[in-house]
């Protein structure tokens, strides 16, 4: 009989790991509002998966890098004191506010048929709801999550 657990392979955009660590290293996780005690446990086994990559050893520099890479002061609107239940998606956060003619980068799994591929650069055409629709330059306009994309500032 196999007794490994299963798993779930995910693969994260490396500044999102790096805040979700020094997040989960420094949140007192009995305060984090949960509806379930596996909630806060899975929050736990996050840490500890995160403990064994690279952005264990995040220098306070990387650390700052990562927080604006991911959450640039200007494309995030405040959220105040909402618990994570409030928010609109179950994300740590609120998305960035988009508008068009905006570059972002795909951070995400690859779509179907790998039309948008993590890492590929856009311009936003119009934001939908929780989507994003992108002009990406190798495969045209593709609807996104907002969870999937990033601001892009390499160019």
């Amino acid at each position: 009989m196999d007794l490994a657990v299963p798993t779930t392979p995910i693969a994260l955009w490396r500044p999102d790991a790096v805040v979700l660590y020094d997040w989960l290293m420094s949140v007192d996780l009995g305060s984090v509002p949960v509806t379930h005690p596996a909630e806060r446990q899975a929050l736990m086994d996050l840490l500890t998966r995160l403990e064994e990559t690279d952005v264990a050893g995040a220098t306070q520099q990387e650390i700052d890098e990562a927080r604006e890479a991911v959450a640039p002061e200007r494309d995030w609107e405040p959220w105040g004191q909402h618990s994570l239940a409030a928010l609109p998606d179950p994300v740590l956060g609120v998305p960035p506010t988009y508008r068009e003619g905006d570059r972002v980068r795909y951070v995400a799994e690859p779509v179907f048929d790998v039309l948008v591929k993590p890492g590929d650069t856009g311009v936003v055409v119009q934001v939908e709801g929780h989507d994003v629709v992108v002009e990406w330059p190798d495969t045209g306009q593709h609807s996104v999550p907002l969870v999937s994309v990033r601001p892009d500032r390499t160019q």
